[in-house]
């Protein structure tokens, strides 16, 4: 499970990106180092691929049974709930959220206040947070499971404020 290719993805990572949950559950017993250190060229763990292209039973299984960490930050500083705010995900927006309010250990993010701090954390070259993403760029993902895409930013802008993402944050 720990074998890596030339840019540092291992299985899981690939896995991850694909949205392959019954590969996932089979790698259930995966290394950290596997889960939650990140490519070569741009640090992306597997929670940040599944985050990304919208999979958000994958990132609930990562999470719950992997013990994945959604504070890690790649070389850019975005973290999985940047990649899933910036490609219109709300779906796994809520699920990233709230892991950390269940009963899965998490101890980086075991108060409410560390929790807002994730939601609020900002990225490395811009300063953006994860609400300032899901307003200011782009279009959603083409996989998104939305009419329109005007829907899926409102969604994910809608889901952060109610986790308690800073309206008056700026960039």
């Amino acid at each position: 499970l720990s074998a890596r290719d030339v840019s540092g993805r291992n299985a899981l990572s690939w896995a991850c990106e694909v949205g392959c949950l019954a590969a996932v559950k089979l790698m259930d017993l995966a290394p950290d180092e596997c889960v939650n250190k990140g490519d070569h060229h741009t640090r992306r763990t597997p929670l940040m691929f599944a985050a990304r292209y919208g999979h958000a039973g994958v990132c609930r299984l990562l999470l719950a049974e992997l013990s994945a960490e959604p504070e890690r930050k790649d070389k850019h500083g975005w973290t999985a709930l940047m990649y899933a705010a910036r490609w219109g995900h709300a779906a796994v927006i809520r699920a990233l959220i709230l892991a950390t309010q269940n009963d899965i250990p998490m101890p980086n993010l075991d108060t409410n206040r560390e929790v807002r701090r994730w939601i609020n954390m900002r990225d490395r070259w811009e300063g953006r947070s994860a609400l300032l993403f899901a307003c200011s760029l782009g279009p959603v993902a083409e996989d998104a499971q939305v009419p329109e895409p005007d829907a899926a930013r409102l969604d994910v802008v809608k889901a952060l404020l109610e986790f308690g993402a800073e309206r008056a944050v700026r960039d």
